[in-house]
């Protein structure tokens, strides 16, 4: 950083090899001046002889200044002059004495030479009860030699420390270059291992340093850990450091055999390591709030691709923990780095890391810590309105528990909201916040007039990546707005809500009914802020509001809907050119006027019930809320209901989605929803395909309310048991995470324990590691020498069965015959087997990429790999198909007429119908070679090459049909508009 330097000292022996620019200056000894004000300073009445002596005997050495000051001022007579003293022969003296004091206490003199020894090798500080027990000596001889050695020992509440660097240095090349004591040491710590963590951590390093290849082999896989580790990551770490250690080992000695098998173990740990590290960062609040010791100590030892990330997450857990000097510090630095970001950020820097969202929280948290929300209101004025309303979001949930584990002031954040002035940072404070009827009432009134003269900027994301954006911030304050009597407010900010009438393919959506809920919120309102009734009309699609404009608003229910037929009817575009006239341009094509009809018939009643109740929900009185609740879940029950005879599902997804919007949003917007009707709403939504991360999204809304946040703990252990299942680690993770910061409100306890779950999915390899597993395979299939042993492999192809899913094809198959056929050879077979025997995973998957990887590592016979092909009919995948095997067959075989012959022959039983044209033009020139081109065989494979390919631009094309209005949808969310 500009302007910051830095002054580091060490012996010139000693001086580390940098890249770093720098300015080397001596550090010289005292001058004759210099030592006459140190003697000045601790002596009184000091004579020009003895400052004379003291200068000659020492040489300007301060240490030995100091050691002549401690003796007495007989050595600064004018006799001794002449003799002087060595630093060095200063120490060693002292050493001897305390040596002589521990030998009369009938310790042999090997086993205090092991003792410093260890002192010098192993890293400080040292533990006194542990270093005792491991060299088998009283605890308090150990404090006694050590209080003999000061103060060229310091003793802390950590442990024994030399003191200085002299003293370490001559301890060091006194004893630490004995082998036989640094053995000694290694014994110890090696017997100590299943009970000592200092023990656990210090060997790898000494074994090194003995150049001990083997013990470190052995160390490495050894199972014993301390007893007092007992979290998952804390054992893993024990493991890591003997990995390391080995590893470095063996690269520096080139013992390839070795380094397979530890880069192996060393690469699992090592990505889960990183998984469990990003998670962390994910989640500052939820370490502090767990107050996890493993998770504090790896959230400060991380190091982020982008700087100011680190910065930012030590901010935030430094401030939730009342240390606000470094979080000073560390918020100073994060708001540095985004300030460069931002000066140096340009077009091909686009895809660089850089701040997220909890970075830019950091600053305006840490400053309403410091009682400085005038501050941190005027930051949030810099950046734009969608993402000052989601890191407003942020901010405010760090805040709301820096309340509940500090007790801070809850008049800071006040303030802070107070000043607010922009939408984004409005709408935020009114979502996120419990506030009181007069201070929404202050903050709706203030929205409202920002929100007249604005247009509003939006983010242009296709997918929300969210569950709250502004856009739904805008309509839960203008719901607040309607619910205090204000209903010119709700109007005006509602409007600033995109609302655009959907057409009708959104209707056709089963899976998606945001836009759709977007708009009939806007009719909802405005019926409820208006005291007006909802029309047929008020929720026709794009495309047929126009034709149907004209029908008197008098015309309701089956006789809407058969007039809007008849209209419908004459706006149909013919299909085919009439004799003498031209094709109309106009009005709907066949199949828009077939998606209409479908939607007068069965999506306009119930849409019409669910945006009556909607409107009823809007306007109600605290009194009514709980009636029209009621009311409303039971017209979803019943809309829900399928109406379609052409479809067979029991459950009409759209309307159960469209349903489920409004319930959450009702339950987001309205905090006077008393639990009782909410029981009865989470009765019947178990009905209706509910998803995991939506029962996270009420339980963070039923735990922010008190009367709820019991409900709100049943409904988290049945998200947790729904978490479980889920198939992806990540997602596993993620939600686990958004479990615990949901209940932090609630309980802290409980949100420890769901942080916990989630960062032990990070922590261990399971399902859904699909890009870890690849790169374990990619690695393994470069393994050179002998195999893996039987418990290591079979390590791996587990790792591969937890990914293999009920989604093969997303599994790298290529990269798993390749690597575990390196790894495990014939021996792998058997798994095959007995995962097809248990319906894990069938032969048809995993046999033909197996036989390619051996007969690429030339472990099976060509023709031994050709006839166990016939026990599966292969899944032809991208990366491992009929293609691949045939190349590598062809390596191993040769042009062998009968080995092609019967490989063709497999294919064609197994493909009967349609082949992959990549592998037939393989097989194809594989048979000319081996029997010539005029063979039969060699020309029908070129004929059914060009057969296959017009059968399959045949079947795309009619898989891929769209028709105008498909088109139309991908034009409006093309990324290259």
């Amino acid at each position: 950083m500009p302007g910051v330097k830095l002054i580091v000292s060490c012996r010139t022996e000693r001086k580390p090899k940098t890249y770093a620019r720098y300015d080397e200056l001596e550090l010289s000894p005292f001058s004759n001046d210099e030592t006459a004000s140190f003697l000045r300073a601790r002596l009184k009445n000091v004579s020009h002889t003895e400052i004379n002596v003291a200068q000659a005997r020492s040489g300007g050495n301060p240490r030995v200044l100091e050691y002549l000051l401690k003796a007495g001022r007989g050595l600064l007579e004018e006799s001794e002059i002449g003799k002087k003293l060595e630093l060095d022969d200063l120490i060693q003296e002292r050493i001897e004495g305390a040596l002589k004091t521990a030998m009369e206490r009938c310790y042999e003199q090997k086993d205090i030479k092991a003792f410093l020894a260890g002192l010098a090798v192993l890293p400080p500080p040292v533990p006194l009860e542990e270093y005792a027990g491991a060299h088998g000596i009283e605890i308090s001889a150990i404090q006694s030699f050590a209080s003999d050695l000061s103060p060229l020992l310091e003793r802390t509440s950590q442990g024994l420390m030399f003191r200085d660097e002299p003293t370490e240095t001559l301890v060091h090349s006194w004893y630490a270059s004995s082998a036989d004591a640094l053995r000694r040491v290694a014994n110890n710590l090696q017997a100590r291992q299943d009970v000592s963590v200092y023990a656990a951590r210090a060997l790898p390093g000494l074994l090194h340093k003995l150049d001990d290849g083997d013990q470190l082999l052995a160390l490495a896989f050894d199972g014993r850990i301390p007893s007092a580790i007992t979290s998952t990551v804390g054992k893993r770490n024990v493991r890591y450091a003997r990995l390391k250690a080995a590893t470095l080992h063996a690269a520096l000695k080139k013992n390839y055999n070795n380094l397979v098998h530890l880069l192996l173990e060393l690469s699992t740990i090592a990505a889960v390591e990183q998984r469990g590290a990003e998670y962390i960062l994910d989640h500052p609040d939820l370490v502090v709030a767990a107050r996890d010791v493993d998770a504090t100590r790896r959230l400060f030892e991380v190091r982020t691709g982008w700087p100011g990330t680190r910065h930012a997450r030590l901010a935030i857990a430094n401030t939730l923990s009342g240390d606000f000097e470094e979080a000073n510090r560390h918020a100073h630095l994060d708001n540095e780095w985004i300030n460069h970001y931002s000066r140096s950020r340009s077009d091909d820097r686009m895809h660089d890391p850089g701040p997220e969202r909890t970075d830019i929280a950091a600053i305006p948290f840490f400053l309403i810590s410091q009682g400085r929300g005038k501050d941190a209101a005027r930051y949030m004025e810099r950046w734009r309105d969608w993402y000052a309303y989601e890191v407003c979001e942020t901010v405010f949930g760090y805040a709301h528990l820096a309340q509940s584990i500090r007790s801070e002031p809850a008049g800071r954040l006040t303030g802070f909201t107070d000043d607010l002035s922009r939408i984004g940072a409005l709408a935020s404070a009114l979502s996120f916040q419990n506030l009181s009827r007069q201070k929404s009432k202050e903050l709706t009134v203030k929205l409202a007039r920002r929100c007249k003269p604005t247009k509003l900027d939006l983010p242009s994301a296709f997918h929300r990546e969210r569950p709250y954006d502004i856009q739904d911030g805008l309509r839960k304050a203008a719901a607040i707005a309607l619910s205090l009597g204000l209903s010119a407010e709700a109007m005006t900010i509602s409007l600033r809500a995109p609302h655009q009438r959907p057409d009708l393919c959104r209707f056709r959506n089963s899976y998606d009914s945001q836009d759709v809920f977007t708009y009939i919120f806007r009719v909802a309102l405005r019926a409820a802020a208006k005291n007006a009734a909802i029309h047929e009309k008020d929720l026709l699609p794009k495309e047929l509001h126009p034709i149907c404009g004209r029908i008197s608003k008098q015309v309701t229910g089956k006789e809407f809907i058969k007039k809007a037929k008849e209209h419908l009817s004459r706006h149909v575009r013919a299909t085919r050119k009439e004799k003498g006239k031209e094709p109309r341009t106009e009005g709907l094509s066949h199949d828009q006027s077939q998606n209409a009809e479908r939607f007068l018939n069965h999506r306009l009643e119930p849409l019409l019930a669910l945006t009556k109740a909607l409107s009823s929900l809007l306007g109600a009185t605290p009194l009514g809320l709980g009636k029209a609740f009621r009311q409303f879940v039971q017209i979803w029950e019943e809309c829900s209901k399928n109406r379609d005879h052409y479809r067979s599902e029991r459950i009409d997804f759209f309307f159960s989605s469209l349903g489920m919007d409004i319930a959450l949003f009702t339950l987001w917007a309205r905090s006077d929803l008393k639990p009782d009707y909410i029981e009865r709403f989470l009765a019947q939504a178990q009905k209706h395909r509910l998803a995991a991360h939506t029962l996270v999204r009420i339980v963070a809304i039923l735990a922010q309310r008190l009367p709820c946040q019991e409900l709100a703990g049943e409904q988290a252990i049945k998200a947790r048991e729904m978490i479980e299942r889920e198939d992806d680690v990540d997602t596993r993770a993620s939600l686990f995470g958004a479990l615990a910061r949901a209940m932090l409100p609630a309980n802290t306890d409980e949100a420890a324990v769901y942080f916990r779950d989630g960062l032990e999915q990070m922590d261990a390899i399971g399902s859904g590691d699909y890009e870890f597993t690849n790169e374990l395979l990619l690695f393994a299939s470069h393994l050179k020498g002998d195999e893996l042993e039987e418990r290591d492999f079979h390590t791996l192809s587990n790792i591969c069965e937890l990914n293999m899913g009920e989604e093969p094809e997303k599994f790298p198959w290529g990269a798993y015959g390749n690597g575990l056929a390196k790894a495990a050879g014939l021996r792998s077979l058997a798994k095959l087997s007995r995962w097809d025997d248990r319906s894990k995973i069938a032969l048809s998957n995993t046999l033909m990429p197996y036989l390619t990887g051996l007969l690429d590592s030339g472990k099976i016979d060509p023709k031994d790999a050709l006839a166990l092909n016939r026990l599966a009919d292969p899944v032809e995948y991208y990366h491992a198909s009929t293609k691949e095997f045939a190349k590598t067959l062809r390596q191993q075989a040769g042009s062998d007429p009968a080995v092609i012959r019967e490989l063709i022959n497999q294919f064609q039983d197994n493909n009967p119908a349609l082949g992959e044209e990549d592998t037939v033009k393989t097989l194809g020139a594989l048979a000319e070679e081996a029997v010539g081109q005029s063979a039969a065989i060699a020309k029908y494979l070129k004929h059914a090459r060009k057969h296959y390919a017009q059968i399959r631009d045949t079947r795309n094309e009619r898989q891929n049909y769209r028709d105008d209005d498909d088109l139309k949808m991908r034009g409006n969310y093309s990324p290259l508009r």
